[in-house]
């Protein structure tokens, strides 16, 4: 069961719980330097559980008549599954907007899964060294001045099995867009998502299937060339792309429509313009339909 807690309060739901992060957008130095994002730590994550309210002190935490919402988090999340997860909130009378998240596996605090943006013109990531957490949040474009509301989508990609519950801590800022910090309510939610049981993922029913395509790469470390394999269940109009960790599309395998049943595609390790990519970390995303999937993959030389 995933459990949400707004600092002192606690409910269950489909909305994931994120401690809100003080967003700082839209006040004069040394505040203002923050609108195009808020410093890396500022969602209450731990060890600090640290909150902006040196600038944005008008009101407490959460005292506002507004909104801040995660939508998108399964009860349980499948391991290796990609999840799209909107950020949204809303105050009546406020005018610009802000977040930060980070999501972490609290035995280590590391990072749970990887975080990325659907549209880095209004999301950006701040990435932490190696396995350390990494921060999503607006961008300036991102801050939507005069908007009644706002929402960002970021796509987030389940880590693998064994991981165990991931943890996911939320800031954001309803900003009177006054030029200061007066004036603003911040919201803060944070919330635990479990990972699904083994046994559920090996149903045969559907439920909880961890992948709807059983996307594969094999050799997976790549030393150079390796095959890529999916099943459609049914005749599908899909797109696979290779991207990296910064959510860019760094290759196009296939766009197409294709048959239903099994199908193999050779990945070469080459970008775009046929250049040969870094090594490193890189992840499969197949899309068809309503559905898509997402393998982590390693490749070398």
């Amino acid at each position: 069961m995933m459990l949400m807690r707004v600092f002192g309060r606690s409910a269950t739901g489909r909305h994931a719980a994120l401690w809100m992060l003080i967003l700082l957008v839209g006040a004069p130095a040394p505040c203002s330097a923050f609108s195009p994002g808020p410093p890396d730590g500022s969602c209450g994550d731990p060890p600090d559980y640290h909150f902006c309210t040196a600038c944005h002190a008008s009101f407490p935490l959460n005292s506002g008549d507004g909104d801040l919402d995660l939508l998108g988090l399964p009860p349980e999340y499948t391991p290796d599954s990609l999840y799209t997860l909107t950020v949204y909130i809303e105050d009546l009378y406020q005018r610009r907007w802000g977040f930060e998240m980070t999501a972490i596996r609290p035995m280590d605090w590391l990072e749970a899964g990887t975080l990325r943006p659907v549209d880095p013109l209004y999301v950006q990531v701040s990435e932490g060294p190696g396995p350390e957490r990494d921060y999503v949040k607006q961008t300036l474009e991102g801050t939507f001045p005069d908007a009644t509301s706002a929402t960002w989508e970021i796509e987030w990609l389940a880590p693998p099995a064994g991981t165990g519950t991931a943890h996911f801590y939320l800031a954001g800022n309803a900003a009177n867009y006054n030029g200061t910090p007066s004036g603003d309510f911040i919201y803060g939610l944070d919330v635990a998502v479990p990972e699904r049981a083994v046994s559920a993922l090996a149903s045969r029913d559907g439920e909880g299937a961890r992948d709807p395509f059983d996307l594969r790469m094999a050799p997976n470390p790549a030393p150079g060339a390796a095959d890529v394999t999916f099943v459609l269940p049914e005749p599908s109009l899909l797109r696979l792309s290779l991207v990296d960790p910064q959510g860019r599309e760094v290759r196009t395998i296939v766009s197409a429509g294709l048959p239903a049943g099994p199908h193999s595609f050779r990945l070469l390790g080459r970008g775009e313009a046929d250049d040969l990519l870094p090594q490193g970390v890189y992840f499969l995303v197949l899309r068809a339909k309503d559905d898509r999937s997402a393998r982590r993959i390693v490749l070398g030389r």
